[in-house]
């Protein structure tokens, strides 16, 4: 800092002061300088990459060569004079070749690769056929080294194309068109494809993973497609007539099997009617028999509860019948009782002579001798 004297004029004072300011503009001019020739230098000896998620960074020494060494997501900083960085997309990848117009206008940004065309079939029947397809894949980050080794960014060109070329050629020359154009042909065409590049030892081995793989179209001549187009609409309307006289088959069967259904059931009913009758005519004929039979038990049980009381009155009437009669007792009432039956015999019969006493026994004792019985008649009279 510069020192005004004491005494100096208003000159002087100036000049001082100017002396300053020149000195401080150089001191921050020197300062700028060296920090602007600093910040060159740093860019000079040093660079950075910012690593995303899904990529991986492989780098290469001038002195080493390649390190084995991944550098994954981060911010990383090197020196570019020794140095030099590779950057790889490790997340899914597309690799399209087909035609620029189909991808939705796109344009060439979008499409890797013309569309691949080849000559199918054969015996006279060759037709070109042009293939747009997508391939969808993935990098393995521990194999990324190798595959830098082989052909750093150039892979698409160098492995991917070569590769699927050649497999589409090998799987759809061996047929003719019409077995791939459309259809279940088509899909197992593509499965195919996909299955022999997945397992393709020079995508695998460099670590080039298959996810999915989709035949977009197949492009043919005009005429040609006008002729399959012909004869898949003939086949389709041979297959509607075929299915529409299934249907109206199946319908007459149906209106056939209801009416039959209907026929049955109606048997059914009346076999189950006649069932029911016959069930209820034998349980009213079972009715009646056990009513029947439940008389006849009524009227026997009554008929032996009268022959039973019949023949104890029988017994009890006999027994007082030999009891009336026994002993002296009762040769003397019999005697009296044969005498009054035979003067009621004669009240009111007319008899012109006299019959013998014998004779008149007979006629009430019903021809039994009574004589052990009866005293005989005196003599004479």
């Amino acid at each position: 800092m510069a020192v005004i004297p004491r005494g100096s004029n208003q000159k002087q004072v100036v000049e001082a002061l100017s002396q300053m300011s020149l000195k401080r503009k150089l001191t921050l001019g020197a300062v700028g300088l060296g920090s602007f020739l600093f910040f060159i230098s740093f860019f000079l000896v040093f660079n950075w990459q910012h690593v995303k998620g899904n990529e991986r960074l492989v780098t290469q020494n001038f002195r080493t060569g390649v390190s084995q060494e991944i550098v994954s997501s981060g911010t990383f900083f090197y020196v570019p004079l020794t140095t030099t960085v590779y950057k790889y997309n490790v997340g899914t990848e597309k690799f399209i070749m087909g035609n620029k117009a189909l991808y939705n206008g796109k344009g060439s940004d979008f499409v890797d690769y013309p569309a691949y065309t080849i000559t199918t079939g054969g015996n006279g029947k060759e037709q070109p056929a042009t293939f747009s397809v997508t391939l969808q894949y993935r990098l393995d980050p521990t194999k990324l080294v190798a595959l830098h080794n082989k052909a750093q960014n150039s892979y698409e060109d160098l492995i991917i194309k070569p590769a699927l070329t050649r497999i589409i050629s090998d799987q759809a020359t061996i047929l003719s068109v019409l077995d791939f154009y459309s259809g279940t042909g088509r899909v197992d065409l593509q499965r195919n494809i996909e299955k022999a590049i997945s397992e393709h030892p020079e995508l695998s081995g460099a670590g080039i993973m298959v996810e999915t793989f989709v035949i977009d179209s197949i492009d043919l001549d005009k005429a040609y497609v006008e002729e399959i187009t012909g004869r898949q609409l003939a086949s389709q309307k041979k297959l509607r007539a075929v299915e529409e006289t299934r249907a109206a088959e199946e319908v007459a069967k149906r209106v056939e099997a209801e009416a039959e259904a209907d026929k049955l059931k109606k048997i059914v009913e009346a076999d189950a009617a006649k069932q029911q009758r016959v069930k209820a005519a034998e349980a009213s004929a079972q009715e009646t028999k056990l009513a029947a039979e439940a008389s006849r038990f009524q009227k026997e049980q009554d008929a032996k509860g009268l022959l039973a009381q019949g023949t104890a009155e029988a017994e009890v009437a006999q027994k007082k019948a030999l009891a009336k009669y026994a002993g002296e007792a009762g040769a003397r009432q019999a005697q009296v009782e044969i005498e009054m039956a035979r003067v009621d015999l004669f009240k009111n019969m007319k008899i012109d002579g006299v019959l013998p006493e014998k004779t008149i026994l007979t006629i009430i004792n019903g021809g039994k001798d009574v004589r052990t019985t009866l005293p005989a008649a005196p003599a004479g009279e």
